[in-house]
């Protein structure tokens, strides 16, 4: 499983979650940004970055919209 989450990001992993069920697709780190009230997109990265390195994503290449769930798969 996944190493401790820091509420930032659990609270991205549950928005990526429930986005997806409501829309059949998940948000782009733009859509993230405007949600959580970030300056800027890179806030966005940074937080799926440590969420894959934690191991409760995985980030699909040249995608805006490929995070994979690992809880799910």
């Amino acid at each position: 499983m996944t190493t401790r989450l820091t509420t930032a990001q659990s609270q991205l992993l549950a928005f990526v979650r429930e986005y997806r069920r409501e829309h059949h697709t998940c948000p782009t780190r733009a859509e993230m940004t405007k949600h959580f009230g970030w300056a800027s997109a890179n806030a966005a990265q940074a937080h799926l970055k440590a969420l894959e390195r934690k191991g409760a994503i995985r980030i699909g290449a040249n995608k805006a919209r490929a995070i994979f769930d690992l809880e799910t798969v």
